[in-house]
């Protein structure tokens, strides 16, 4: 018999005699999950739980342990998120100047997200988005008083 735990928490995987058994977690209640699944396969190791465990308390979330910073930040330069979590990014343009990203797990593959209001020009645009761990990000129009969550 063979347990196989891969990092994708949304299920479990046993192999029983060449069976797949698979048993959905419930995240809100994932040390129940783990033990009803070391009971239905036969494991008692605590080393098991207490790993997973460790892994779930630390998955990367927006938010957590991270607080808003002022950095310096230019239109039209990559930069990169580092940090191994998901950060916030923050920018306002100015009157009738939208605030433009690009964003994407490479310089040469990005998606740009335009966050202008289409007012005309009335008031200031503003936006923010999360970047994944390892991607990268630029701003390609105006960007005033640039933050960031990490």
């Amino acid at each position: 018999m063979s347990t196989v735990f891969p990092t994708n928490l949304d299920s479990f995987t046993t192999k029983l005699d060449g069976v797949s058994d698979v048993l959905a977690v419930d995240t809100n209640n994932i040390q129940d999950s783990i033990v009803a699944l070391q009971s239905k396969i036969g494991v008692d190791n605590s080393s098991v739980v207490t790993s997973i465990d460790y892994k779930i308390r630390n998955l990367p979330v927006l938010g957590v342990n991270q607080t808003w910073q002022v950095v310096e930040r230019s239109t039209n330069v990559w930069y990169q998120n580092t940090t191994g979590k998901p950060i916030g990014v923050y920018a306002y343009g100015s009157i009738g100047g939208a605030v433009v990203w690009r964003i994407g797990p490479s310089t040469t593959n990005y998606v740009t997200i335009s966050m202008g209001d289409g007012d005309g020009g009335d008031s200031a645009d503003y936006g923010w988005i999360v970047v994944p761990p390892l991607h990268y990000y630029m701003n390609t129009d105006t960007w005033n008083d640039p933050r960031e969550l990490r």
